[in-house]
């Protein structure tokens, strides 16, 4: 029962995300504002990146770049289970812009599939991205173990997630979720997170957390929703 549901709220969720995207590749600036931000991210993994030959981001975005298109590797795929809406943009920005989005996906191969069942053998990947993500999926565990199954082993996953503070998620449970429950917030949303759920879902995916970024101490109890950002490595010999 609970699959199906989480299913059904997948679909719903998915069916919002395309809405925001339609929107999102009819104006310039958000655009802009979507590479800026992943070219941020991919920044911060840039070190580490380098030496990482086989890349993949998981809900890499229907632009098609991601933070896989500011990558370097022999191979790099973005998965996504919306289809690719390039086109669109060569109509609809201006050409600078469309320039911008075609030499930065130009090297990544763009699938569409789903987290939860990537269609990959194991071990082939030296490194997974997978940012704003995990709140938006029907299963985050099954997208972390699928993860951890073609990673290389000794290999790392990126993750950036929307984490909320104590009373910032009580909040959301006993109240936005009922009071918003037809919001693109809440239905875009399936899932919300503290920051030790996501720590304790890569561990039982078989990953170990090097560093996180997440809530301070004196921001853990009251704070507002942030990004966090955690990296963390496959276990050798680990089975999940």
């Amino acid at each position: 029962m609970n699959r199906e549901k989480n299913k059904h709220r997948w679909q719903l969720a998915q069916e919002q995300e395309y809405q925001f995207w339609q929107g999102v590749v009819h104006s310039e600036d958000n655009i802009l504002r979507i590479m800026n931000r992943n070219e941020e991210r991919a920044n911060f993994v840039h070190d580490l990146a380098t030496s990482c030959s086989h890349v993949l981001e998981i809900g890499v975005g229907p632009l098609g770049v991601g933070v896989v298109g500011f990558l370097q590797g022999d191979t790099r795929i973005g998965l996504d289970p919306l289809p690719l809406l390039r086109s669109t943009v060569s109509q609809v920005v201006p050409e600078h812009v469309r320039k911008v989005v075609e030499e930065k996906s130009g090297g990544v191969c763009y699938i569409v599939g789903s987290g939860e069942y990537l269609p990959f053998r194991e071990e082939i990947f030296d490194m997974v991205v997978c940012c704003n993500v995990l709140d938006h999926v029907a299963d985050p565990f099954l997208v972390l173990r699928e993860s951890n199954r073609v990673l290389k082993p000794g290999g790392v996953i990126f993750v950036e997630v929307d984490v909320f503070s104590v009373l910032g998620l009580l909040k959301w449970n006993l109240w936005t979720k009922i009071i918003k429950k037809r919001s693109l917030l809440v239905i875009g949303h399936p899932h919300r997170f503290l920051a030790r759920h996501i720590v304790a879902l890569l561990n039982r995916s078989g990953f170990v957390v090097e560093s996180e970024d997440t809530y301070d101490l004196l921001s853990l109890l009251a704070g507002k929703s942030r990004p966090a950002r955690f990296l963390a490595r496959k276990q050798t010999g680990a089975s999940v």
